[in-house]
């Protein structure tokens, strides 16, 4: 069997010429099939959002301008990270184990006795 292409379109019975996403159902009666339930999913309502949304000049301007807003967001976001870190990165830069050692040498165990009054 070949592979079906997703959706599956069916005849529309309100415009004879155009295809649709439908869903069909059995109707049983008493044990006996009675017939079949065929919903149209992607009807007129949907066909006239669809529309409007790809010819809204609007909508379009709207979503480029989120898109410019959320990589000025992001950006500014960064640059503000950086620069509130750069003192931190220096000070990371500058430390390293042989001044951490002195450092406690000096602060813990102080190699001069505190002078007498």
């Amino acid at each position: 069997m070949a592979a079906a292409r997703w959706p599956i379109l069916g005849d529309d019975p309100r415009q004879l010429t155009q295809q649709k996403i439908f869903s069909v159902a059995p109707i049983p009666a008493q044990g006996a099939l009675e017939g079949y339930l065929y919903i149209v999913l992607a009807g007129e309502a949907y066909d006239s959002v669809t529309q409007m949304l790809q010819g809204s000049y609007m909508l379009r301007l709207s979503i480029w301008a989120a898109g410019a807003g959320l990589v000025f967001a992001v950006g500014a976001g960064l640059l503000l990270f950086h620069l509130l870190t750069r003192r931190l990165r220096t000070l990371a830069a500058r430390w390293t184990p042989s001044s951490r050692v002195m450092w406690l040498n000096v602060s813990l165990f102080p190699s001069a006795a505190p002078p007498s009054p």
